[in-house]
């Protein structure tokens, strides 16, 4: 996003009428470049309402993500660098080349507006609307290895579940291996990568999407739900979200490798969604039933199929309530 066009949201944010008029002497631009801007927010998946012989305003007010408040409210002494960009292809992405390459080497938390190629698990897009929900990714370096991460992503969920619960916010689940619920809906996702040594040098990337202030004009190809709705239309202050995430999440990164997931295990199974429940995975045309046992030390799938016990740790596969 350009700074005329971030000049130009920044008088819209408050969600009150601005006439092209104002808009265009405020920027120093004519009612046609005006015109030509907005539609550009509109790309970005903003929704502007016209009002005629009046102007224009956001059909809901926005906040934007303000690096100065996250680096003076996270814990002292949690060693991270803060960046916020305005729009970025992805934020797991950006961070994962950037520790490949070696052009960032300590511990960062890239957050972004927007995100143009916003990812999940599998593949699937994350939706990515500007200024509405929490896009972010951490980039941690470790030295113990790759083997020393197994079962993280569930012990990022529990951090997740912990921060939400800070807030407030009761009655969210874990969904093995990376989504966090509300009544069945998907709140938040988590998308964990690795590179490095699998015994030496190493680093993990772990991009977490948290749906806040979804608009209702974007499409989603699976029952979710954002804080607004659960919380009966309230409008979350997004930077004390993000700060309340951060500082559950850096701590148990930082002590992860030394830990290992079976200090989170207990913590997981008192968050899970489908404890005991009938399940059924599905791997690739295939489909297991029984009954979900939780995980195991390692964070694997535990499933009473009737006829014994099977184990699943990740991969191409999906688990769904039966």
């Amino acid at each position: 996003m350009n700074d005329t066009l971030m000049a130009l949201l920044k008088l819209l944010l408050n969600g009150e009428v601005c006439s092209g008029e104002r808009l265009g002497e405020a920027l120093g631009i004519s009612r046609a470049a005006v015109w030509k801007h907005l539609r550009q927010l509109r790309d970005f998946g903003l929704v502007l309402e016209t009002l005629r012989g009046s102007g224009y305003r956001l059909q809901n007010p926005l906040q934007l993500l303000d690096k100065r408040y996250l680096e003076t409210h996270i814990d002292p002494g949690l060693p991270i660098n803060i960046k916020v960009e305005s729009s970025i292809a992805s934020t797991s992405q950006f961070l994962y080349q950037a520790l490949s390459s070696g052009a960032e080497r300590g511990p960062t938390a890239l957050f972004a507006e927007h995100q143009t190629q916003g990812r999940g698990r599998r593949g699937r897009v994350w939706q990515s609307p500007f200024g509405s929900n929490l896009y972010f990714s951490v980039a941690w370096p470790y030295s113990q290895g790759v083997n020393s991460l197994e079962g993280v992503s569930l012990a990022i969920g529990v951090a997740i579940c912990r921060a939400l619960n800070g807030l407030g916010i009761a009655g969210v689940g874990l969904k093995w291996p990376n989504d966090v619920l509300f009544d069945q809906k998907k709140l938040a996702g988590i998308l964990v990568e690795v590179g490095g040594d699998v015994s030496g040098e190493c680093f993990i990337v772990v991009g977490i999407g948290l749906n806040v202030n979804m608009p209702q004009a974007v499409v989603i190809d699976q029952a979710w739900i954002d804080l607004r709705t659960l919380s009966q239309g309230r409008l979350w202050d997004r930077n004390q979200i993000a700060v309340k995430l951060l500082n559950e999440l850096l701590p148990m990164l930082n002590a992860y490798s030394e830990r290992g997931f079976e200090h989170y295990r207990q913590a997981w199974h008192s968050f899970h969604a489908y404890q005991n429940q009938p399940v059924k995975v599905i791997v690739g045309q295939q489909q297991i039933r029984g009954k979900c046992l939780g995980v195991d030390p390692s964070g694997s799938l535990r499933l009473d199929t009737g006829g014994g016990e099977r184990v699943f740790s990740g991969g191409e596969l999906s688990l769904r309530l039966d």
